[in-house]
């Protein structure tokens, strides 16, 4: 309860300020909690995260008023993924936030921080589409850590491609930043995939006027379909047949 002295005094109604400020903050941080929620097994955050050990993560929270919308959008997308994936994938959160930094470098869409199974998005300056690509990006790392023993495992046949992939032309990649190096390319690839409309139809556009690019899009497919338990691979032939 809040009780306020009834006092002439200056410096009693600066403390009574101090007061109402404290209460309007603890209200805020209720109204963000309360915004939290799991779902699919993974908990949607729009607070602060302690304890992210060695990791230098520094971010701020997005507007209270925000959270719903983009809670709703991440559940949305969660939802075209097979029952059990994340769990199995071992995810524990994913936090939306805003001005995200990483280690003083920045991170315009996210990051994924594997010994915490947390992914980071960053509203910054992005649509929907933007939004969902990094969303859809960051996931790929996720399954990049888990079934390349935390990335100290190269894929070859991967590698393969990626070197034959010309960086000056953008022939066999989907963006500049695929251009990056292998682990890149392939969240490059299967984020645009799960893009939006207009993203999507760049996508196979690319992937029928590009042979290596196809060919990536073949064996990232493939993988999912034979490892990962996610059928992309028959969706993206029948697309590319029509």
């Amino acid at each position: 309860m809040l009780i306020f002295a009834v006092s002439a005094c200056p410096a009693s109604k600066k403390v009574d300020d101090i007061i109402i400020n404290e209460v309007k903050q603890e209200e805020k941080q209720i109204e963000i909690n309360y915004a939290n929620e799991e779902f699919l097994g993974v908990l949607i955050r729009f607070d602060y995260i302690n304890n992210i050990g060695r990791n230098v993560v520094t971010y701020d929270l997005i507007e209270p008023e925000r959270n719903q919308y983009y809670k709703d959008l991440i559940k949305s997308e969660m939802k075209r993924y097979p029952d059990g994936f994340f769990v199995k994938q071992n995810l524990k959160t994913i936090s939306i936030v805003q001005n995200l930094d990483v280690a003083g470098k920045g991170r315009l869409g996210g990051t994924y921080i594997y010994d915490h199974n947390i992914i980071f998005i960053n509203i910054n300056y992005m649509s929907d589409d933007y939004f969902i690509r990094a969303l859809h990006h960051e996931i790929q790392h996720l399954v990049d850590y888990r079934y390349f023993d935390r990335y100290f495992i190269e894929w070859a046949q991967w590698r393969e491609l990626f070197e034959a992939s010309d960086k000056s032309t953008h022939s066999g990649f989907i963006s500049d930043y695929a251009r990056l190096n292998p682990k890149e390319d392939r969240a490059e690839v299967f984020g645009h995939y799960m893009g939006l409309e207009r993203t999507k139809n760049n996508f196979l556009q690319k992937a029928k006027n590009d042979e290596i690019f196809y060919q990536k899009a073949i064996l990232l497919f493939t993988f999912y379909k034979e490892r990962v338990d996610f059928n992309l691979l028959d969706d993206f032939l029948l697309e590319m047949n029509h």
